[in-house]
C-alpha cells in the first residue's frame, strides 16, 4: 500500500506517491483513458489478521485493457467515479 495523491487530467488518470513513499520505492504511475476499461466502486473487505486495514470502505477500481485491476481508496468517491466516467465519456 502506498500514500499519494490521484489527480485526474484532461486525458489521463495519475498517481504520485508520497515524498515519504517515492523514498521508499513507490513510484508515479499513469493511465490515460484510451487504456481504461471500466471504473467502479467496490467495497474493501479487510483480511481478517492484516495490519494494513482500510476498514469496511468503498473504494475506486480502474480496470485497465492491458493489466489487473488497480485499488484506490479515496475522499469524495462517487465524484472522483463520476468525472471519471465523465472524461472517457461513458
Amino acid at each position: 500500500m502506498v500514500g499519494g495523491r490521484l489527480l485526474v487530467t484532461d486525458r489521463r488518470l495519475v498517481f504520485r506517491p508520497g515524498l515519504l513513499d517515492s523514498m521508499t520505492g513507490g513510484q508515479t504511475w499513469t493511465l490515460y483513458f484510451n487504456e481504461i476499461l471500466e471504473v467502479v466502486t467496490e467495497l474493501h473487505c479487510p483480511v481478517q489478521g492484516s495490519r494494513f486495514q482500510a476498514g469496511w470502505r468503498q473504494r475506486l477500481k480502474v480496470v485497465a485493457r492491458d493489466g489487473p485491476a488497480i485499488y484506490f481508496t479515496v475522499a469524495q468517491l462517487e465524484d472522483l467515479v463520476d468525472r471519471l466516467r465523465r472524461c472517457r465519456g461513458w
